[in-house]
Parts: structure tokens; C-alpha cells; sequence
């Protein structure tokens, strides 16, 4: 799939509530912060991390499929943070998410699995303050 992904926009309107790194990147880019600004609001999360979180999103909304492993744990977050609005998203793509994470999970070795991201650092790198 490409730009034309008939997902796409319910995609970005589903990412855009995901209580996430990859929901944050999402509306930091929605709102015009530059990656370096996004880096600051984000607790000083390298820039390069706010990067790789954008652009996963863009692909897996683009329905782009990962090149290598490194984007696979991307895209695998990315459609597994989705996971959490199964109740909300259309049948089709619910389904298309299953199939892609069965597809994605083990061409890349990643963990199999199908329960929803559980993103418990909401920052990433992120530099912490004692």
C-alpha cells in the first residue's frame, strides 16, 4: 500500500488519542513543532527517537511494510498502540492490523503478540530528573 491506503485516515484520527510516544509524536507534528521542539516539550528526548516515532507513523499509515528490523519494532508499536481503539476502528481495519502483525512479527523476529502497546516510559529516551 502507498499514500492511497484506504486506512490512512482513520489511522492518523485513531493515533491521534493514542496515549503514547507515537500519539505524542503524531500531534507535536500536527501542531508544527519541529523535531528539535518536540524534543525539548518531549523531556529532552533525542531527536533522533522523535524521528523514528514520526516516521513509523507516517508508514504505517502510508501502509508502507518495514525494510528492517529496527523499523519492524516501529511499525509493530505503531499497530499495536492502535490495538487499544479495537472497539472504534472499522472490522477491515482491525483485520488489516492482525494480518500485518502476523506477517511483521515473526519475518523480523520481533515478539508475537496482538495485545494492545503498553508504552510505560510516555517518553521514550527521555533524560529523568531524580
Amino acid at each position: 500500500m502507498t499514500e492511497d491506503n484506504p486506512f490512512r485516515n482513520e489511522i492518523l484520527s485513531l493515533m491521534r488519542h493514542a496515549d503514547c510516544h507515537y500519539g505524542d509524536a503524531l500531534r507535536d507534528e500536527d501542531a508544527g513543532l519541529s523535531v528539535e521542539q518536540a524534543a525539548r516539550k518531549r523531556d529532552e528526548v533525542r531527536q533522533d527517537r522523535i524521528a523514528d516515532l514520526r516516521r513509523a507513523v507516517r508508514m504505517v499509515a502510508r501502509g508502507e511494510h518495514s525494510l528492517n528490523k529496527r523499523q519492524a519494532g516501529h511499525e509493530d508499536g505503531v499497530l499495536r498502540a492502535l490495538l487499544h481503539f479495537e472497539v472504534d476502528m472499522s472490522d477491515e481495519l482491525r483485520r488489516y492490523i492482525r494480518i500485518r502483525l502476523a506477517r511483521l512479527q515473526p519475518e523480523f523476529g520481533l515478539k508475537k503478540t496482538v495485545a494492545p502497546l503498553r508504552c510505560v516510559t510516555r517518553g521514550a529516551n527521555a533524560r529523568r530528573t531524580p
